[in-house]
C-alpha cells in the first residue's frame, strides 16, 4: 500500500482544489530536489525531510518542508507537516492556505510504497544537502535565451518600412484623447493654461493649483448659498417635503442620510469635485440625483405615452458612458474656451464642482463656470460647449450649423432643447438670473454667446413634473440597490 493514501493529501488540501492543482503542478515541475527521511526511536514514526526550489528564486536557498508519519494506521497517517514558505508555516494540515509543496510532497509519497525507498538522511546531511545538490540542479534550470530556441523567428522592427505620415487633424485628435487622459500632466496644464486660470487672485504664479481652485470654489459657493432664490424655488422645496412625508419611515431615513446635505456638506462636495481628481466623489453626487445633463430628458419623458421607468431610472443611475471623441475634445478646449471667454469679456471666471441647494438636495448642477464682479459675487452662470466640429468650423458657422439655436433671426438658444432645460436648472439652483451660452471655434480661437435668461416658470414646470418621480421611483431603485450591495456612496 502506498506510503500515504490520497484521501491523506486531500485531509491536508482540505476543503479547497487550488492547492491539489498547484501541488501536482509542483511535483510535475520537478522542483522536488530531495526526499528522504530521518532517525526515529519509534520504528512507526516516520521524519521525512524535504528541500524544494523556489519557483521565484531559483538560486537561492530552497524551501524545506518536514512530515512526520504514523505508520500505525492505514488512513489519516499524517500527524503533522509543514513548510518554512509563506503559505505553510502552520502546523494545521487542513487549512486554505497549506501550501502547494506540502501538498505535492504528499502527491510524491503516496508514490511510494514503503518508507524504506526514502534516503536515509542524517543531521549532519541536512546541512550539507543542499550544497551537494546546487551545481547540478542550476544546471538543470540555466537560463536560456529565448533567441536560442529553434522556433523563434527574429522580428522586424516595426520602423523597417518607414513611419506612415499622419495628418494634422489626425495628430490633433490623438492629442486630444491623450490629453483627455491626463488632466493633471504638465503638457495639459501648460495647454490649457490651468495656473494662469488658478493665479487669477495672486500676482505670484501659483505651483498649487488645485489648492488654489478649490480655495476659489469654497468662496463662491458660500456665496452661491446666501444669495436669495425665487419664489418657486421654495414651492418646488414644499412639493418635495409633501411627497417625502407619504413615503416609509425607512425611505424617509435613506433620504435624511444619504440625500439631504447641509450648507457646510454642499460647500465640501463642491471644492472636492471642483477639478473632478476625486471622480469618485463627483459620481457618486451626481448619481443619487437628478442632474443638469439629465433633467430635461427625464422631463419630456413624462410625456412618453408607454414608459419603462425601471430602465430609464437604472440607466440614469447606472451610466457605464466613459466618453468618447466629443467629450474628449471638449474637456481639452473647455478650459481654453473659458479663458477666451474671460479674455474677451475682461470678465473673471471662477470653477466649481457640483453645487446641491440643500433646500433641494434631490437635484444638482456642475457649472462650466461662474461670472463674477469686482468683489468676487456671483453675477451670471457660464455654460460652455466645444464640438468638434470647431476644428474647421468658425465661430458664426458653428452658431448656424450646431444645431443648438433658432434659426430665426435671433439665433437665441432652443427652448425646445436638452441645453435650455441644463441652464435653467443651473440657474434656478445658483440663484442666478443669467447665463452665457457660448460656442467655442478651435479653428480661429473665437466664440458665439447667446444671454439667456432665467425662464422661472418653465423650470418650475420642468421640476414639478419629476417630483413623484423622484420620490416615488428613483427614491426606492436607490434604496434597493444599497440594500443589495450594502453600501452606500452618494454622500461620499
Amino acid at each position: 500500500m502506498p506510503l500515504v493514501s490520497i484521501s491523506d493529501v486531500i485531509d491536508v488540501a482540505g476543503e479547497f482544489k487550488r492547492p491539489l492543482v498547484e501541488g501536482e503542478r509542483f511535483l510535475e515541475a520537478n522542483l522536488l530536489v530531495t526526499v528522504g527521511r530521518l532517525s526515529s526511536s519509534d520504528c512507526n514514526i516516520v521524519n521525512v525531510w524535504a528541500l524544494c526550489l523556489k519557483t521565484s528564486a531559483l538560486t537561492q536557498h530552497p524551501h524545506t518542508l518536514t512530515v512526520k508519519l504514523n505508520l500505525k494506521t492505514i488512513y489519516s497517517r499524517v500527524m503533522n507537516i509543514s513548510c518554512d514558505c509563506k503559505a505553510g508555516t502552520s502546523e494545521k494540515c487542513t487549512q486554505e492556505t497549506q501550501s502547494k509543496h506540502s501538498v505535492g510532497l504528499l502527491m510524491y509519497l503516496n508514490r511510494m510504497n514503503s518508507p524504506d525507498e526514502l534516503e536515509d538522511l542524517s543531521c549532519t546531511d541536512l546541512t550539507q544537502q543542499w550544497g551537494k545538490l546546487k551545481k547540478a540542479v542550476l544546471t538543470e534550470y540555466e537560463a536560456v535565451q529565448i533567441t536560442k530556441y529553434c522556433h523563434f523567428v527574429t522580428p522586424q522592427s516595426i520602423y523597417a518600412k518607414g513611419i506612415p505620415k499622419v495628418s494634422e487633424d489626425l495628430a490633433d485628435q490623438f492629442a486630444s484623447l491623450i490629453l483627455a487622459e491626463a488632466p493633471k500632466s504638465e503638457i495639459f496644464l501648460h495647454r490649457s493654461n490651468a495656473r494662469e486660470r488658478a493665479s487669477q487672485v495672486n500676482c505670484e504664479p501659483v505651483e498649487d493649483v488645485e489648492g488654489i481652485l478649490r480655495e476659489n470654489a469654497k468662496r463662491i459657493t458660500e456665496k452661491l448659498l446666501l444669495k436669495p432664490r425665487c419664489e418657486s424655488v421654495k414651492k418646488l422645496a414644499d412639493l418635495a417635503n409633501q411627497e417625502l412625508e407619504k413615503l416609509s419611515p425607512e425611505l424617509q431615513q435613506f433620504y435624511k442620510e444619504n440625500i439631504e446635505v447641509t450648507p457646510e456638506k454642499t460647500v465640501h462636495l463642491a471644492t472636492s469635485t471642483v477639478t473632478q481628481s476625486e471622480d469618485g466623489v463627483w459620481d457618486a453626487a451626481r448619481s443619487c440625483r437628478i442632474t443638469g445633463a439629465k433633467v430635461y430628458n427625464a422631463f419630456t419623458y413624462t410625456r412618453n405615452k408607454n414608459p419603462d421607468w425601471d430602465k430609464r431610472i437604472k440607466e440614469m443611475c447606472n451610466s457605464s458612458f466613459d466618453g468618447n471623441d466629443a467629450t474628449a475634445f471638449g474637456l481639452l478646449y473647455e478650459p481654453i474656451a473659458r479663458d477666451c471667454y474671460a479674455e474677451t469679456k475682461k470678465v473673471s471666471v471662477i470653477e466649481n464642482g457640483i453645487f446641491i441647494l440643500p433646500d433641494l438636495p434631490w437635484l444638482g448642477f456642475s457649472a462650466d463656470g461662474i461670472v463674477v464682479d469686482d468683489n468676487c459675487s456671483p453675477v451670471k452662470l457660464l455654460e460652455i460647449k466645444c464640438p468638434p466640429s470647431g476644428e474647421k468650423l468658425s465661430a458664426a458657422e458653428l452658431h448656424t450649423s450646431c444645431g443648438y439655436f433658432e434659426k430665426s433671426k435671433s439665433r437665441n438658444l432652443k427652448r425646445k432643447h436638452r441645453y435650455n432645460g441644463q441652464v435653467n436648472l443651473g440657474m434656478f439652483l445658483l440663484g442666478l438670473e443669467k447665463c452665457d451660452f457660448i460656442v467655442y471655434s478651435k479653428s480661429e480661437n473665437k466664440f458665439v454667446v447667446d444671454e439667456v435668461k432665467l425662464d422661472e416658470e418653465f423650470t418650475f414646470e420642468m421640476t414639478a413634473s419629476l417630483v413623484d418621480i423622484y420620490f416615488n421611483k428613483i427614491l426606492p431603485y436607490l434604496f434597493c440597490r444599497a440594500e443589495t450591495d450594502n453600501v452606500f456612496d452618494g454622500d461620499m
